[in-house]
């Protein structure tokens, strides 16, 4: 990740926290356009190596993709830290209210392996950090 970028997330993410109550939420990333977050319990290990976390983009404009207008999306990420991979599970898509208008189940999806400078990039810096398995 670009250090510039890094080191300018760094310095938002407090002034954003203060910013809102967060309940679970802990802000990862923010731009001019959405605010990245993750469930304070993301990243456990699991047994078979695979670390999971639950990532939240919240859109400051309402999005439409396909019809469906929704503010908000909640994605399951599973990560293999040691391939450099991660598949998305399950998304669920939010109206400004609170409504899933959408959900999106992929149990079978199969690993890819994680872009450079994008979104879940990012989420793996946070949940590939060494730590003991569970």
């Amino acid at each position: 990740m670009n250090k510039k970028f890094f080191a300018a997330l760094c310095v938002c993410i407090p002034l954003y926290a203060t910013a809102q109550p967060l309940e679970d939420w802990v802000p990862i990333a923010q731009s001019k356009t959405e605010t990245l977050l993750m469930k304070r319990t993301a990243a456990d290990i699991y047994p078979d190596g695979t670390r999971r976390a639950s990532v939240k983009t919240a859109f400051n404009a309402p999005q439409t993709v396909g019809g469906v207008v929704f503010t908000t999306t909640v994605a399951r990420m599973v990560f293999d830290c040691a391939k450099h991979q991660a598949k998305v599970v399950q998304t669920s898509f939010f109206n400004s209210t609170g409504d899933t208008v959408y959900s999106d189940d992929a149990p079978d999806a199969t690993f890819a392996a994680v872009p450079p400078d994008t979104e879940p990039a990012l989420v793996e810096q946070v949940v590939c950090l060494k730590k003991e398995s569970k």
